[in-house]
């Protein structure tokens, strides 16, 4: 993963470095937004969106749209005071509160892509977030678990989880971090 964020850095780098040979310039909250998504990017779903190049990418523009929640809102704070009320009537009317429909399924979208090819390819090799839950959303171990000793009935990740865990972990890091 040090790979992958380094890489990141180097990008970084280079477009501060230009930026300071041309004296132009630049906001440094849109550079670190995109260095933060392209690091999570990378690192959670071992994508490379390179959003430092591309601020116009999809990924890009539906996780800015999925930030930017309207907590004046009515139905937001009913949705934060009463949430067991509130969450049956919103999946009764397909109403999410916190974030736009389009920029969801776009997320989903993707991790429903991602979660088929790394079980296409068993997801040799790689080593990022998505892959240790895709591990643990195998219903069986596939090796012999020596010196670990599982107490209890091991539950598996649902895919529902991992979409959710992932989508958690890229919001989670995106703004907060930028």
């Amino acid at each position: 993963m040090t790979k992958a964020m380094t890489s990141c850095a180097d990008q970084l780098i280079e477009n501060i470095s230009s930026f300071a040979t041309t004296k132009e310039t630049f906001d440094i909250k849109e550079l670190a937004s995109a260095f933060s998504m392209d690091v999570i990017a990378r690192t959670v779903f071992g994508m490379e969106i390179n959003s430092q190049k591309d601020p116009q990418d999809p990924f890009v523009v539906h996780a800015k749209k999925t930030s930017n929640v309207n907590f004046g809102n009515p139905l937001v704070l009913l949705f934060i005071a009463f949430p067991r009320i509130m969450k049956p009537i919103s999946e009764l009317f397909n109403y999410q509160p916190f974030f736009p429909s389009k920029s969801t399924s776009f997320f989903n979208g993707v991790m429903d892509q991602l979660m088929a090819i790394r079980k296409a390819d068993g997801g040799k090799g790689r080593v990022d977030l998505l892959q240790i839950m895709m591990d643990a959303h195998k219903e069986e171990d596939e090796g012999n678990m020596e010196g670990a000793k599982v107490h209890g009935k091991k539950q598996p990740l649902t895919t529902e989880d991992v979409m959710s865990n992932g989508i958690g972990f890229f919001m989670g890091g995106f703004d907060p971090v930028s």
